[in-house]
């Protein structure tokens, strides 16, 4: 009876968080408290880094289709960019920066876009539902 009341509980929490999620995507975009979406990628350095190489209408183009193919791999459960450590006889993982397609990513397109691959793959080793890989929306203090 304990388990089927938790379960129940859990539900209702669930279904409330997911309404809070949809009201504060409706409120403006200026709140500290907004929704994040986590696990997606921050395009503005995937940019930047296509200005330096191109001119602005295919920085654009290019860009994008660079964004695209690292959402792909940031997807791609076969590709595990990480490394287990184990500190004070717990198992930490951490970003394996010594893997040859985040090394030549960093080589070719700079520490921005780099950073936000990484920051995207934190997120996966972090909380949001690292066995999934998709993007979730979680509510977000921008303010801190």
């Amino acid at each position: 009876m304990l388990i089927m009341n938790e379960r129940k509980s859990n539900d209702e929490l669930q279904e409330a968080r997911k309404e809070l999620i949809n009201g504060i995507k409706e409120i403006s975009s200026c709140a500290h408290i907004s929704v994040k979406r986590m696990k997606e990628l921050d395009t503005r350095p995937f940019h930047e880094a296509m200005k330096r190489k191109y001119n602005e209408e295919d920085a654009e183009e290019r860009a994008s289709e660079l964004c695209s193919l690292w959402e792909e791999y940031l997807n791609d459960p076969d590709w595990h960019p990480f490394k287990v450590s184990t500190v004070e006889e717990k198992h930490q993982e951490s970003i394996d920066e010594e893997g040859q397609k985040l090394k030549d990513f960093k080589k070719e397109m700079g520490i921005g876009a780099y950073k936000a691959v990484v920051a995207a793959l934190m997120e996966i080793i972090n909380e949001y539902n690292p066995s999934g890989r998709y993007i979730t929306n979680e509510l977000w203090n921008y303010g801190e």
